[in-house]
């Protein structure tokens, strides 16, 4: 009877403690399907409220359905989000900014903006590669950070593995590129984030690394 009754106790403590265990989080979570492979990232609406809704609004849209990933920086980030790369019209809304208390380190997603306008932000994004010390100086632009990596990491790699066009350093460097793209800031004409064939893409892959699909994971 006396063993009876501690084991009956026994469960009724393991019942008790697993009640109170550490909850699942209930922040959305959003899956990419990209032609690499998958990776999920956890948002954070508790900071960035407004950042974290446009993004899920784009998301249910299909909005980065079938885009790619146009700008691959090894070891510092990856960027999405540019319609104009798939032929569609630019956004023309923007997002305030929702500066907050998170840092730049490795997996962190933050909103892509235009210049220094805090307020420019609207459908890119980007994913930190590298370690606290090669992105850390991306906290003093007052970039909104909404997310994080939370699976599929090694899809991430292989996005950042991705072979590119190279910096605009390299490309400014060659005569023939570099004299035409200051003609055509010199006509007014220059379109710098779609440019013509004839220029590469700053840290454009080579090949399409593509979003198949996004979704919100139930």
């Amino acid at each position: 009877m006396q063993r009876i009754l501690v084991l009956l106790i026994a469960i009724s403590c393991a019942v008790v403690l697993s009640a109170c265990g550490p909850e699942e989080p209930d922040n959305p979570i959003v899956t990419f399907e990209t032609n690499l492979g998958e990776f999920e990232l956890e948002l954070f609406p508790d900071v960035a409220p407004q950042t974290v809704t446009n993004f899920l609004r784009l998301v249910d849209e299909g909005f980065y359905d079938s885009l790619q990933f146009q700008r691959v920086v090894p070891g510092f980030v990856i960027q999405a989000g540019d319609a104009t790369v798939a032929g569609r019209e630019r956004p023309e809304f923007t997002v305030p900014g929702e500066p907050n208390d998170s840092t730049h380190t490795q997996g962190r997603v933050g909103m892509a903006l235009v210049g220094s306008d805090i307020n420019s932000g609207s459908t890119q994004f980007y994913i930190c590669l590298g370690e606290r010390e090669r992105v850390q100086h991306l906290d003093e632009y007052q970039f909104t950070i909404f997310g994080n990596v939370i699976t599929g990491w090694e899809t991430i790699e292989a996005i950042s593995a991705a072979p590119t066009s190279g910096s605009i350093q390299r490309i400014m460097g060659d005569a023939t590129w570099r004299n035409e793209l200051l003609r055509l800031v010199a006509a007014d004409s220059a379109n710098l984030v779609v440019m013509r064939d004839t220029i590469p893409q700053p840290d454009r892959p080579l090949q399409a690394v593509l979003i198949n699909k996004a979704y919100q994971k139930q």
